[in-house]
């Protein structure tokens, strides 16, 4: 026959389950805060976040995916990808989730310009496997953010370079960039025909030639040291040798970064006929002065 239990035995046991039933309650509490944590968490952050079963349908999206489409998150969850997108663009997107859950495998970075109910937006997304306890796969995990403004910064910037480079094209000057070493880094088309298609990665100094002596970068230098801008006149030697001689108005300026030189552009305009024309007008007025001074020296 059983013993039953003393009283001190009962109420030990009592005293056992209302500690078992604190701890519980502990633990319910605790689990609560982090579900309304990761809730508030979710809800706040600026990424759109929505989870979809093996059937298309969303069980649950955040306030900012909800927002994107207008709609609120109760709205969306239970509606499938059809119900929600033009039938292409749904086809498209279950297609992709499929392939994400098959293969078992996150897939990150995917851009693709999206319709909303007011306008157009451009979104990365990565997309992740979502598994239940045992580990099978029944769904997948999304994560979008709005690039919108990045893709017009860079659509911008594409825009930008496409004219800079037409007008760099357009340019009769000789153009070029060099380093703190003074290696030429890039240059246009112009200064490869003058001083040869090679002169990347050459020194500035052993390739633009003075007329019987080597160019020291003495503007290159004093544009690095203080930043300003250095002009000079030269006579130089094309890449011919001096076969091709001409003079050249030579204008360095720095281009900075964290405050201090990093680079130069060199713009070497050709000044060839205007030194030609200053000459001979210097020489026709020693000519006519000569002439004058002859005539007064017979009255």
């Amino acid at each position: 026959m059983e013993k039953k239990p003393t009283y001190e035995e009962l109420e030990q046991r009592i005293k056992e389950l209302e500690r078992e039933a604190s701890k519980l309650k502990q633990a319910e509490e605790a689990l609560q805060r982090i579900t309304d944590e990761q809730s508030i968490l979710l809800s706040t952050m600026p990424a759109m976040i929505f989870w979809i079963d093996k059937e298309g349908t969303f069980v649950r999206v955040n306030d900012t995916f909800a927002a994107a489409l207008h709609k609120s998150a109760d709205d969306i969850k239970g509606k499938s990808l059809f119900d929600l997108y033009p039938e292409d663009m749904a086809r498209a997107y279950y297609t992709d989730n499929v392939k994400v859950m098959e293969s078992g495998a996150p897939k990150r970075g995917i851009e693709e310009c999206v319709e909303t109910p007011t306008d157009t937006m451009w979104i990365s997304t990565d997309k992740i496997p979502h598994r239940d306890e045992k580990g099978y796969i029944i769904g997948i995990i999304g994560f979008s953010e709005n690039i919108t403004a990045r893709k017009q910064a860079e659509e911008s910037l594409r825009e930008s370079k496409e004219k800079l480079a037409g007008i760099i094209a357009s340019v009769s000057d000789h153009m070029s960039v060099m380093d703190e070493e003074h290696n030429i880094v890039w240059a246009n088309d112009v200064a490869k025909r003058l001083f040869g298609p090679d002169i990347i990665g050459k020194k500035c100094y052993s390739t633009y030639h003075r007329l019987n002596e080597v160019c020291q970068p003495c503007i290159v230098e004093k544009t690095f040291a203080d930043g300003k801008v250095h002009e000079h006149e030269t006579e130089v030697i094309g890449a011919d040798g001096k076969k091709m001689i001409f003079w050249c108005k030579a204008s360095v300026v720095a281009l900075h970064e964290d405050g201090r030189p990093k680079l130069v552009v060199e713009i070497s305009r050709d000044i060839t006929i205007r030194k030609r024309t200053e000459k001979a007008l210097r020489e026709s007025m020693e000519k006519y002065r000569s002439i004058i001074e002859g005539i007064e020296e017979l009255l």
